[in-house]
């Protein structure tokens, strides 16, 4: 029977709240325990910083006059938005890539690939760059999503 233990994993590291291993560990001297790793979601500020791309690319997109016919070849013109960008192309791409059907799937080094990929192919065929957004604090990133919005 396998108990559970909260912990993450830094560096390839267990990092345990130290109050919960030692009271799980207490009076169990002697005891050898697994370790069972389990695999991590992409971070809240990933999350929110993927989602602020695919508005970033949609405003690039519009600007550029690059509605969704030019680009993607339909018979309807329309104006690009964070949600159209999300479902149309990064959809694509990571269901391409990584045979994963929803962004709630992606673990914290598959939206790289996603982007380059993206970022390539909009760079190739329509001239554009839209660099992915880094933010240096939590704090950097509520003002620039505030500002944003």
């Amino acid at each position: 029977m396998h108990k559970s233990i909260p912990c993450r994993i830094e560096n390839g590291q267990p990092v345990f709240d130290k109050f919960t291993l030692a009271r799980f560990v207490e009076g169990k001297e002697g005891k050898t325990f697994d370790l069972i790793q389990r695999e991590t979601t992409r971070t809240s500020r990933q999350n929110r910083a993927l989602h602020l791309w695919f508005t970033m690319v949609a405003e690039a997109l519009n600007d550029a006059g690059l509605d969704m016919q030019i680009v993607l070849g339909k018979k309807m013109s329309l104006s690009w938005t964070g949600e159209t960008v999300k479902d149309v192309l990064w959809r694509s791409a990571q269901k391409a890539l990584l045979r994963k059907e929803s962004t709630t799937q992606l673990k914290k080094g598959e939206i790289d690939p996603v982007f380059e990929h993206l970022n390539r192919h909009l760079g190739t065929l329509f001239g554009l760059h839209i660099p992915f957004p880094a933010y240096e604090s939590e704090e950097e990133f509520i003002n620039e999503t505030t500002r944003t919005e």
